[in-house]
């Protein structure tokens, strides 16, 4: 059967249902959450067994879901012995027309398994999130934790972005708090998943502005403090350190040393080099920084540098007993030789860092 819309009617010739609009919709908007502001549709803990959704936005099958304030679901007390998962959905319902967010639990297990996604002719379901409700003491928010289980495309890529700050320690945590900052960029407010910022408040009183970009030149400002490069880290006390950066704040670093790979050790070895040439005219001591290859891309490109030494046509940087081989060309004929992780004529980089003041 061929099909084709949408015209205007002549004497009502021409009349479309609500599900020829969602099927038009849902050929090129896929199902998902909006990926933009980060917060669409996000599930965070309340008091007691509830939970709250965030407003936001989704399409599901053609069909679309607008939230416009908090949604608190109340999950059921945890049982004294099993365990259960509930899993927070988005669900189309077809005979009640309508999408609505709602939570479903899965059968009390010793192992239990998520409860399934209802996906046929009268509901479709996509997953916000899933947990664990708290064994120890029912009511005790701190214990039910859930996070994003699902996140399709909707029109536009969509993605996320997972931070964790993790601190070793015996006893007591030293960490009072941790807090996203807003970030800024050239062309206004970035809420988007290359970037970040954090405040990190210890229980001396002592803060730590850390931040993390992965938009190359890009200058963002968290806090009032401008930050140019990968990674970099500022206290309260004066201490700073930027990787791989320009700037942060006041404090300037070298940039990234580049050139091209021009040999390297071709037989097996317990000392290996990658003989390489710098667009620089000046190199600092490379010990213990690290060689990113722009290779082939099937196996990692980076090296730890041990040591540096000047020949003729640039440096040997040492990277001991870690082999350049990835396997023999032929494995059926040795003579052939290998086939190498790197090769000649390959760009690499290798990043600079600074570190300045504190206690």
């Amino acid at each position: 059967m061929e099909k084709s819309s949408f015209f205007n009617s002549i004497d009502h010739d021409r009349r479309y249902r609500a599900d020829d609009w969602a099927a038009y919709f849902a050929s090129f908007i896929g199902n998902g959450v909006f990926p933009v502001p980060s917060t669409n549709l996000q599930v965070l803990e309340n008091t007691g067994m509830k939970i709250t959704v965030k407003p936001g936005k989704a399409w599901i099958n053609g069909y679309f879901y607008w939230n416009t304030s908090d949604i608190t679901l109340t999950l059921p007390l945890a049982d004294g012995v099993l365990k259960r998962i509930d899993r927070v959905v988005i669900r189309l319902d077809l005979a009640e027309r309508t999408i609505t967010a709602a939570f479903k639990s899965s059968d009390l297990s010793a192992s239990p398994a998520p409860p399934a996604l209802q996906r046929d002719a009268d509901r479709y379901e996509i997953a916000l999130a899933d947990g664990r409700p708290p064994q120890n003491k029912p009511g005790n928010p701190k214990s039910l934790r859930f996070l994003i289980a699902k996140k399709e495309a909707c029109g536009v890529e969509a993605d996320s972005l997972f931070v964790s700050v993790i601190e070793p320690y015996a006893g007591k945590s030293r960490v009072r708090s941790i807090e996203k900052l807003a970030l800024a960029g050239p062309r206004g407010a970035y809420d988007g998943s290359d970037a970040f910022a954090l405040r990190v408040t210890l229980d001396s009183g002592r803060t730590d502005t850390i931040l993390f970009s992965l938009l190359g030149d890009a200058e963002l400002v968290a806090d009032g403090l401008a930050f140019n490069g990968f990674f970099a880290m500022k206290s309260c006390d004066g201490h700073a350190f930027i990787c791989d950066g320009i700037k942060l704040g006041d404090l300037c670093a070298p940039a990234p040393l580049a050139g091209k790979v021009i040999g390297f050790t071709k037989d097996q070895a317990t000392e290996n080099e990658i003989v390489v040439s710098f667009d620089a005219c000046e190199v600092p001591d490379l010990a213990g920084r690290y060689i990113y290859i722009d290779n082939d891309g099937k196996f990692n490109g980076s090296y730890r540098i041990k040591a540096c030494r000047k020949v003729a046509d640039g440096c040997a940087l040492s990277i001991g007993d870690v082999t350049l081989i990835n396997s023999w060309a032929d494995k059926f004929d040795f003579s052939k030789g290998y086939k190498y992780n790197i090769s000649e004529g390959q760009a690499f980089r290798i990043p600079l860092s600074r570190e300045t003041g504190g206690k």
